[in-house]
């Protein structure tokens, strides 16, 4: 659990950096495709560019999701070795 609590600052900037890559593809291909005559040649490589960044924020989310289950199931672990008697 301590492990995960000391990862999440660093997890929470590689999400705003993917945020901020994910702006700069949408600058870069509106800006590309205002100055190109062939304009399949630019949706292509918007295509791409759009599906690898949009591939490592689901990756970042992945990840963050099943550190989060982990800590989850650490607390739940936790809860039954510490109160084995607790009533509901």
């Amino acid at each position: 659990i301590h492990k995960i609590l000391q990862e999440a600052p660093a997890a929470r900037k590689a999400l705003l950096d993917n945020h901020s890559n994910l702006q700069k593809v949408a600058d870069y291909c509106q800006n590309k495709n205002l100055n190109v005559q062939d304009s399949r040649s630019v949706i292509e490589e918007s295509k791409a560019l759009t599906t690898q960044a949009l591939a490592s924020v689901t990756y970042q989310i992945n990840t963050l999701a099943t550190s989060l289950k982990h800590l989850i199931d650490g607390f739940v672990s936790y809860k039954h070795t510490a109160f084995p008697f607790t009533i509901c």
